[in-house]
């Protein structure tokens, strides 16, 4: 029987004339799993290690012209990443150079994208929504203590496992849309605040799941995609309602214009999602009360039954008496 095909949930298939590659690198290529903005994903075995399995193989498209600075930053930021052992980020093994261009190796996931989830439940339940942001801020915790930043988050590289896990993907391609200064656009507006990118990148990006999350609406995940970045909609007023005003205040915080107001990475967006307390559902308050009439309600009984056997005891030894005499 042969090996099941895996599929890769962050980008579409693609078909494609073009042949496919035997090799990349010393990856020996299996097929083409698809593409997106950043290039081609392959899986594919590692012929100097055979022992380790399928691997996902992306190679940067030959559109992308990097200045050798950034070409190197990009190479040293992927080889910094190898470093990083966390359960809920997709390990980078290799970084590299071919004539078809830069490629990054990392392990395979399986599971859906926290798009396909959303739009599966509509609307994500409170519980649930702060359980995936405390995965998720742990995995970018992880990259932010290490000096990095992820740069393209968003619900398609936000993986969750059959048991409900988060694994984060795409970690080493930050390089490919950092903005560039110039001393033209310093020019422009030398009153604003510059477009940079860093952890409050990654914690916009967060915040703008959990919103996704909650209300089941879609909205940009990418701070960089506009200038100024795009500030979230108000709740709905329903969900407003049943919404802690803490974590409220911490989505409008996240997403600010101003970036100071942001939390400065996603340990310290972990910390504050801590503090969020979980407002008590009304069905458990009824079961509650129910609860205690049932127990008042058997109270009360024991107590009415106790009495009316004790004035039946002193009535027949009333009557023994009064026979006796």
């Amino acid at each position: 029987m042969g090996t099941p095909r895996l599929c890769d949930p962050s980008v579409e298939p693609t078909h494609t004339t073009q042949p496919i590659p035997d090799r990349i690198a010393h990856f020996r290529v299996r097929e083409k799993l698809g593409e997106d903005a950043f290039g081609a994903i392959y899986l594919g075995d590692d012929e100097n290690d055979r022992e380790r399995g399928p691997l996902r193989i992306r190679v940067l498209p030959e559109s992308v012209h990097l200045e050798p600075d950034r070409r190197a930053r990009l190479i040293a930021d992927a080889q910094r990443a190898m470093a990083i052992d966390h359960p809920g980020l997709a390990a980078i093994y290799d970084v590299g150079d071919d004539p078809r261009g830069l490629y990054l190796v990392s392990a395979p996931v399986k599971g859906r994208t926290l798009r396909a989830f959303v739009e599966d439940a509509k609307q994500v339940d409170l519980a649930e929504t702060l359980r995936i942001a405390q995965e998720l801020t742990s995995a970018l915790g992880a990259v932010h203590r290490e000096g990095l930043v992820h740069g393209v988050l968003s619900d398609e590289r936000v993986l969750l496992d059959d048991a409900g896990r988060v694994h984060v993907i795409d970690l080493g391609l930050a390089e490919l849309v950092r903005p560039v200064a110039s001393a033209e656009a310093d020019a422009v507006k030398p009153d604003e605040a510059r477009r940079v990118l860093d952890a409050r990148t990654d914690v916009y990006a967060i915040a703008a799941m959990i919103y996704e999350a909650l209300t089941g609406t879609r909205v940009s995940t990418n701070e960089l995609s506009s200038d100024p970045p795009e500030q979230l909609p108000a709740l709905p007023p329903a969900m407003h309602a049943k919404t802690p005003s803490s974590l409220v205040t911490l989505l409008q915080r996240a997403t600010s214009r101003d970036r100071a107001e942001r939390p400065e990475d996603a340990d310290r967006f972990q910390a504050a999602l801590a503090q969020i307390d979980l407002p008590t559902e009304p069905l458990g308050e009824q079961i509650a009360e129910t609860r205690k009439d049932v127990l008042k309600g058997t109270s009360n009984a024991w107590i009415v039954g106790a009495s009316v056997a004790i004035a039946l005891v002193l009535t027949f030894v009333l009557v023994l008496v009064i026979g006796g005499t």
